[in-house]
């Protein structure tokens, strides 16, 4: 019944799906063989019938009728035009009405249903079938047409079928909404660790739940932002005060970071936009561009996301087309969907899997040593990032955007010209930008102040070797300049920044997150 419908893909699983509903039913059981089900005719009782009327002559009421039932077979089973047009015609001689208005009334009726749509026949003729497309969409959106089953009276039991062990992910797998959890974990940290850093000092508990609200694909957003606070907190250098997360120990964090995947150039694109989508939805009009696969073919950007075989798409009141995750595809084992080896994973944040070492010094109040593992950071990611740099060095390289590095500053030199600060700058800073530029993410003009800064003695005004420095990073091979309300660099074949946060601004630019 199921290979019959045309736009089930899945029919084991579905066929577990629906061998659980009908288990559910408390007039229905399975045989010890587990292969039929059983009627308990002590428990079940036919509905009321009312007694059978002459047929109606009224062509309104018929023809709801008609699209109603026609609805119901096309669920099951595609029908043919011919087929609807010979039961129409009968119809419409009982009402007086032309055969021909007829059939067109019921097929725009069905049509008009919102999810089916027409199809050639490999014969020529034409029939109706469900639309696939339409299959995530809310039932209610396409009219009360279906038959729907009764109240459940008892708890849905599982069935122990080989379909339904190979339909769930077993306990051991990672589902697809384990890795967004992660991935919005990571997100949230470093938002936590900035925002502590900054003025505030704090971080919003409530700002979890309006992120995973954001992401458009958490149902339970309550039971989410619990297990993503819970993540959070495996970093023992902070802790929640009420409705705020605070440092554990004032003056102990590092610079915040967000780890950085190595991907290969050409697909660096792809891991940009789904870093993007896994935070909100965003308009497929904002995700340009093209990815370089391995063989050396390219493709559209759009087309590499759909392949990943998570996305949805679907157009909001505006008219904007959108594109996001689809729910349905959460539970499945994250093993399924290669591609989203782009998300981001606890593991690659040391504070989130490897904290003991931090909480035995902050609680034995050693906070020199938290103070000296913070300056060698600083001092190391001020070096130039050669082009073999692993992981672990690219997310040290980061820490450049956040901090004031200790070697090569003018501060004890005379020699304060525009172009000495320009060679300092790249010395100090260039190697890291470009880092962080080729990961998809902006670098702002105004970050480069608080840079210089760092590199100038206090009273030395700043603002020629800005202008220099900004002229110098606009004739750099690598970085495209966009110039906008917030100018910025940007890497290669990456857009303009929209309205998603900014990964990582300098402490002298920080807002509140």
């Amino acid at each position: 019944m199921l290979a019959q419908t045309s736009y089930v893909t899945d029919i084991e699983a579905a066929t577990t799906v629906v061998l659980r509903m009908l288990d559910a039913q408390p007039h229905l059981s399975l045989d010890a063989t587990r292969k039929a089900f059983l009627l308990d005719t002590g428990s079940f009782t036919l509905a009321d019938v009312a007694p059978t009327n002459e047929p109606s002559t009224d062509w309104t009421v018929v023809s709801v009728m008609l699209v109603r039932r026609y609805g119901v077979q096309i669920a099951s089973q595609p029908v043919a035009h011919e087929t609807i047009a010979a039961h129409v015609t009968k119809a419409a001689a009982r009402c007086s009405v032309d055969a021909f208005c007829a059939v067109r009334t019921v097929l725009q009726g069905l049509l008009g249903l919102g999810c089916v749509v027409e199809k050639t026949l490999a014969g020529g003729g034409k029939c109706l079938t469900i639309n696939p497309a339409c299959l995530s969409g809310p039932a209610s959106a396409f009219g009360g047409f279906l038959h729907v089953m009764p109240p459940v009276m008892r708890p849905i039991p599982r069935i122990d079928t080989p379909a339904a062990a190979d339909a769930a992910p077993r306990p051991s797998e990672r589902s697809l909404f384990d890795a967004f959890l992660e991935h919005l974990t990571v997100w949230v940290h470093f938002g936590a660790q900035h925002a502590i850093q900054s003025t505030s000092k704090q971080y919003k508990l409530s700002k979890i739940e309006a992120t995973l609200a954001k992401a458009g694909y958490v149902d339970d957003i309550p039971t989410a932002a619990a297990r993503v606070l819970q993540n959070v907190l495996q970093d023992c250098s902070l802790q929640r005060r009420d409705a705020y997360l605070v440092a554990a120990t004032e003056g102990v964090l590092l610079p915040p970071q967000m780890p950085k995947k190595t991907v290969p150039k050409g697909r660096a694109i792809i891991q940009h936009y789904v870093h993007q989508i896994a935070i909100t939805p965003r308009a497929t009009a904002k995700l340009p561009g093209t990815c370089t696969h391995a063989d050396g073919t390219t493709q559209v950007a759009l087309d590499a996301l759909r392949a990943l075989g998570c996305m949805k798409e679907w157009t909001d009141a505006n008219g904007t087309r959108l594109m996001g995750f689809d729910p349905a595809l959460l539970q499945r084992p994250l093993a399924s969907f290669p591609g989203m080896s782009y998300l981001f994973s606890m593991e690659e944040v040391p504070a989130l899997t490897n904290p003991t070492a931090e909480r035995l010094e902050q609680k034995a109040g050693n906070n020199h040593d938290i103070h000296a593992a913070s300056q060698v950071l600083v001092a190391t990611t001020t070096e130039h990032a050669s082009p073999t740099t692993v992981a672990a060095e690219a997310s040290l390289a980061r820490a450049t955007m956040t901090s004031s590095p200790k070697p090569l500053t003018a501060r004890t030199s005379n020699d304060t010209s525009a172009a000495s600060v320009v060679a300092l700058h790249a010395a100090t800073y260039l190697g890291a930008i470009l880092e962080w530029v080729e990961g998809g993410d902006p670098f702002f003009v105004s970050y480069i102040r608080s840079q210089v800064r760092s590199l100038l003695p206090p009273d030395a005004p700043m603002d020629a070797a800005v202008a220099a420095i900004v002229a110098s990073l606009t004739q750099h091979p690598q970085l495209v300049f966009h110039n906008s309300d917030r100018p910025c660099f940007l890497g290669n074949g990456f857009p303009p920044p929209d309205d998603r946060m900014d990964a990582t601004p300098p402490r002298s630019t920080a807002s509140s997150a």
